[in-house]
């Protein structure tokens, strides 16, 4: 089962202020079935906004208007904090303004991943986790392929049959002229600067230094 609501929790909509969630989705879809596997993507959380900024924001979008809205976030965050836990904060609704037109599809706090996988791990073993990289899979996706594969206990493809996957057309891609959008450089410093201690804490909890995302900037 691919992961896309990680970071959900059942009933966050009725937490209160800087309530932290008892119970997340993943821990009903594992009391429905205790042996279900889980795979999920992680994406560099600074390109994954941005993205994410271009494909569902509606009418107009700029990268000015995405640096705007970064500093917003970030504010908010740091008066979060200053009131509640990292844990309430990303779950819960004591993040989100009423006086910032950001809307649920900003997401700034999803890049925060350690927070996520640390809660996930509590319930789930080895053999029912696997965490890639979204860009090891466009690197390298036969490989990445064949150990999704692996870890679901499907049998090996044959080089016709995976070359037929993964020449498959990519889902939910950008337009092109979105694409020629880039993100100003003082933008992506501030969101690095920002998820740098956070990708730290994924390393660790991972024990793989490819989560630093060193090797994209």
């Amino acid at each position: 089962m691919f992961v896309p609501m990680m970071y959900s929790s059942t009933g966050s909509t009725n937490l209160q202020l800087g309530e932290e969630p008892r119970f997340l989705t993943g821990h009903f879809i594992r009391a429905i079935t205790p042996t279900a596997k889980f795979i999920v993507s992680l994406r560099n959380p600074t390109e994954r906004l941005y993205s994410g900024y271009m494909y569902f924001q509606a009418g107009a979008k700029s990268p000015q208007e995405f640096h705007h809205l970064v500093v917003q976030a970030i504010r908010q965050h740091r008066e979060c904090m200053a009131n509640y836990t990292l844990r309430a904060c990303v779950y819960g609704k004591s993040f989100q303004s009423n006086n910032v037109p950001m809307g649920e599809w900003f997401r700034f706090w999803i890049g925060i991943y350690h927070v996520y996988i640390s809660d996930w791990l509590k319930f789930t073993t080895p053999d029912q986790l696997l965490i890639i990289r979204t860009e090891d899979t466009f690197k390298d996706p036969k490989g990445v392929m064949a150990n999704v594969f692996r870890f679901l206990g499907i049998r090996e493809l044959s080089d016709e049959e995976m070359k037929n996957i993964v020449n498959l057309p990519h889902e939910n891609a950008r337009k092109s002229e979105a694409k020629k959008q880039h993100m100003l450089p003082q933008t992506k410093r501030i969101l690095s600067d920002f998820y740098h201690p956070h990708n730290r804490l994924l390393a660790k909890l991972l024990k793989d230094d490819k989560y630093l995302w060193e090797d994209h900037h």
